[in-house]
């Protein structure tokens, strides 16, 4: 019993762990909540940054840094897109910013508008 116990400990850690690994996404087009268009941008965004569970930006030249102040959900669109949802507090001006990760593209709320980044 205290193996298998210790074996499930084992397992969990891991789990963990492999959720807080750090990684980056890369996009190149911006468009806010009420525009048509798509701007042009050079945008590197880092998750779980330097071994925590906030978030970077890097945005030519400029870092901001956001910090996760609640636990990461997993939800689904009406249409069935999956997609991870967590609220940060934003270190230039210590807004509330909620961000929601897609796979193909980024969604950060703000205040009550939105900007989507993509691929």
């Amino acid at each position: 019993m205290k193996k298998l116990l210790f074996i499930v400990m084992i397992i969990l850690s891991s789990f963990m762990y492999a959720q807080e690994k750090p990684f980056a996404r890369k996009y190149n087009y911006s468009i806010l909540e009420n525009e048509k268009k798509y701007k042009k941008i050079d945008l590197t965004v880092v998750f779980n940054y330097n071994g925590t569970k906030d978030v970077v930006f890097y945005l030519t030249g400029r870092e901001i840094y956001m910090y996760r102040i609640s636990n990461t959900t997993n939800r689904k669109t009406k249409y069935g897109d999956k997609y991870q949802v967590f609220d940060c507090i934003n270190g230039e001006g210590g807004e509330k910013i909620t961000l929601q990760i897609f796979d193909k593209f980024l969604r950060v709320f703000m205040y009550e508008d939105y900007v989507e980044y993509h691929e």
